[in-house]
């Protein structure tokens, strides 16, 4: 089995996280298997978690103002290959930042250097998502920190 060591960005701005889903760059429609997600990505070789999670959280979101707060975890994810069609395994590394910046309620950027996906780019529609009990589930185990990221917001308040 393939394991690929990533990180996770959760973005938050009071009580809101930052989130998004990828549209069909044809029909503008979001793409239901890429489900919605959080900024993140592959740990490139020499670079430590957390300077990937700073690259990715700014790379993705081409937000300037984030500052990281902490990391929150650790976990092994594996895809089930019945319903993604992959095999492999992600070592996850999951960090919390806080966004200092105005931003609009939702906005487009186009990640141009997809490391699953070389050489396509792919469109991010990110908004700010409320974190409470009617908050949707993120695709494929992305949400499994997000219990702990609400306890220490809830703490620093």
């Amino acid at each position: 089995m393939n394991e690929i060591q990533k990180v996770l960005a959760y973005i938050t701005k009071g009580d809101k996280l930052l989130v998004f889903e990828q549209p069909d760059p044809v029909t503008g429609k979001a793409i239901p298997e890429a489900g919605i997600q959080v900024p993140g990505g592959t740990i490139e070789t020499g670079e430590t978690p957390e300077a990937a999670a700073i690259r990715e959280a700014h790379e993705e979101t081409e937000l300037h103002g984030l500052l990281l707060s902490s990391f929150i975890g650790k976990i092994s994810y594996t895809y089930d290959p019945s319903i993604y069609g992959i095999n492999v395994t992600h070592q996850r590394y999951f960090f919390h930042f806080y966004c200092t910046e105005d931003t609009p309620l939702s906005w487009q950027t186009i990640e141009r250097t997809p490391s699953e996906d070389p050489g396509h780019l792919i469109i991010f529609q990110f908004w700010w998502m409320e974190t409470d009990e009617q908050m949707p589930e993120l695709i494929a185990g992305q949400g499994s920190m997000i219990p702990k990221l609400l306890e220490r917001m809830k703490q620093k308040r």
